[in-house]
């Protein structure tokens, strides 16, 4: 089963013993269009520290002028910056966080 990370909460990492499923996960992966086989780390370590980062970072986000690419924690920061520019949340579902230059509109004041 192929799921995307964002779906997963709390995993780890483990040891891969068995050849049968070494094979499945060394072939590639042409029933989803690709023709390489998924990244598999070199050491357990690098695997962990790999985990790690996806655990506190899950949620892919981008500039919308795809100017950058980055990851950011779930809920998103409602502000970032990049190369001395602050980037403002402009988006964001279960998918993605996209950022703008812009600043969001201001809120009318209220009447009265």
């Amino acid at each position: 089963m192929v799921m995307p990370r964002r779906h997963l909460t709390g995993f780890g990492v483990r040891g891969v013993y068995s050849p049968a499923v070494i094979r499945a996960l060394t072939r590639p992966l042409t029933e989803l269009g690709l023709d390489h086989v998924p990244r598999l780390w070199a050491t357990r370590q690098e695997a962990e520290d790999i985990a790690a980062v996806w655990r506190a970072l899950p949620l892919a986000a981008h500039a919308e002028d795809w100017s950058f690419s980055t990851v950011v924690t779930d809920p998103p920061p409602m502000q970032i910056t990049r190369e001395g520019r602050v980037y403002y949340l402009a988006h964001f579902n279960a998918h993605r966080a996209v950022y703008s230059p812009h600043p969001p509109p201001a809120e009318p004041p209220p009447p009265g």
